[in-house]
């Protein structure tokens, strides 16, 4: 996708601060990963970005930068906090002859682990679009008096530079049809947004499986 400069430049700086987050993440858990049982910080950093993806689950048309600012920076911290002592849980433990072993397993089911995630919230993605789409056009209907009176509005603005009442009725159904696109786009992820924080929470009980961690300098190799 190719953003125009000051788009791209928004983009930036819109996710910078979650960076500048995940930075200072790494610099604090450096500090105390072996004052506390990983397990621990493991669910605080889960229970973080829980409240990330709850935010961002009640995003609508209106939500502005100001509003996913925290959201950004919650998910950045939350995402080191928990990835950092879940390596330290995994492998710090283990024997200095299976730590090589140990470390190329462990991130082979990180990849396969993201891998499966991202495709799992894809397929829901585009279920969800389909289901929200659904919705959206049921109430999109000749008696409807605000699809009408929106009709009627883009008619008129489209007619001031065409003559062909054919077109300018085809021009003005597509922007309805481009907007009700990106609403169950939009609805959609705030959708999979809350998933993933439910799913989050109903995996938390499987940290007691986990050790309390060990060596530090094993785990921090395989982050």
């Amino acid at each position: 996708v190719r953003y125009p400069s000051g788009a791209a430049l928004l983009l930036g700086l819109l996710l910078m601060p979650g960076a500048l987050a995940s930075a200072v993440a790494m610099i604090a858990m450096s500090k105390i990963t072996e004052r506390f049982d990983a397990r621990f910080l493991i669910a605080v950093g889960a229970m973080i970005l829980v409240s990330a993806a709850v935010f961002l689950s009640r995003i609508n048309p209106d939500t502005g930068t100001a509003t996913l600012f925290w959201p950004l920076v919650l998910r950045g911290f939350g995402t080191v906090m928990m990835f950092l002592p879940l390596s330290l849980a995994t492998l710090g433990n283990l024997p200095m002859k299976d730590r090589a072993a140990g470390s190329g397993f462990y991130s082979l089911a990180r990849q396969m682990g993201s891998s499966i995630g991202i495709a799992v919230i894809t397929t829901t993605l585009a279920a969800r679009e389909s289901v929200h789409r659904a919705v959206l056009t049921e109430k999109i209907t000749v008696f409807s008096p605000g699809t009408n009176d929106r009709l009627l509005m883009l008619k008129g603005a489209f007619a001031q530079h065409s003559s062909d009442p054919v077109a300018v009725k085809h021009q003005a159904l597509s922007v309805i049809d481009q907007l009700i696109n990106g609403q169950s786009l939009l609805l959609s992820f705030a959708d999979v947004f809350l998933y993933v924080a439910v799913a989050f929470v109903c995996t938390l009980p499987l940290l007691l499986l986990l050790g309390r961690g060990g060596n530090r300098s094993a785990a921090l190799a395989a982050h």
